[in-house]
């Protein structure tokens, strides 16, 4: 899981994450059996916004994704801040976990995390989100209403309109702050790291599939593992999804607003 975590960190940039700022998570320790469950968090500024490391492996993240251009590096009094996370260094790179780290990330990104996965059910929430996208940014226009700000430099940002919301969706965009740009920039320099070939094939499914169906009950034995019954004599059928799959897309369907405005 902690691995699985890091890699998503990873692909889409979190930088106010455990790899970048050391924000953003925390650990859970199972009182029954004392093992420890790592949980990442706050996602809007991910998918290439202000992303400083969009290139190379996850060492060159870990060097690189707090490189501000506008800022001065962080310095331990005279010294330049060695970006060396504990975990990244104990876990991820110990020598018998990082080939199973990289052979993740290969899987993830081959078959997961790139556009001819994760495009069409980005386009889906582009056509079943764009009205409400509309609206907010027609508020923002005609002021309908009190937009309340954190300081004057959140006053100071240009406000979204629709040109660039629109821009978000369109993977031949150039610009790599753009969701689908970004995912198809970071994805193809991974397939070109690793010498992967990018498709759709996700070992428990497509990604976004659904996740169950609900239809008339059945009473084929043979079915009774994988139906539940209701009480109205309806049936929901649970289908397989991997982790890889299901946590990708879910983080999609939360960013896909949070990182326009």
């Amino acid at each position: 899981m902690f691995l699985k975590y890091m890699i998503i960190e990873y692909l889409i940039c979190h930088s106010d994450g455990y790899l970048g700022n050391g924000n953003n998570f925390f650990i859970y320790v199972k009182p029954n059996n004392e093992k420890y469950y790592f949980f990442s968090y706050d996602f809007d500024l991910t998918f290439g916004k202000w992303c400083f490391a969009k290139e190379g492996t996850i060492d060159d993240y870990i060097l690189h994704v707090l490189d501000d251009p506008s800022e001065p590096p962080p310095t331990y009094g005279s010294e330049t801040k060695k970006r060396d996370p504990f975990l990244y260094t104990q876990i991820i790179n110990h020598p018998e976990i990082r080939p199973k780290f990289d052979q993740l990330l290969k899987d993830i990104v081959q078959n997961l995390f790139n556009l001819n996965a994760l495009g069409p059910r980005i386009d889906y929430f582009y056509e079943f989100l764009r009205d409400d996208m509309y609206w907010d940014i027609d508020n923002y226009a005609f002021n309908t209403f009190d937009t309340k700000y954190f300081n004057k430099k959140d006053r100071e940002q240009e406000l979204p309109n629709k040109a660039k919301t629109d821009a978000q969706y369109n993977e031949l965009d150039t610009d790599t702050e753009n969701l689908k740009s970004f995912i198809k920039y970071k994805s193809e320099n991974i397939a070109q790291i690793f010498n992967i070939q990018l498709q759709s094939k996700g070992e428990f499914g497509e990604v976004g599939g659904k996740l169950m169906t609900i239809g008339k009950a059945k009473n084929d034995d043979n079915n009774n593992n994988s139906d539940k019954t209701t009480a109205s004599g309806s049936s929901i059928r649970i289908n397989k999804s991997s982790f890889s799959s299901l946590l990708i897309t879910t983080i999609i369907s939360i960013l896909i607003i949070l990182m326009i405005f």
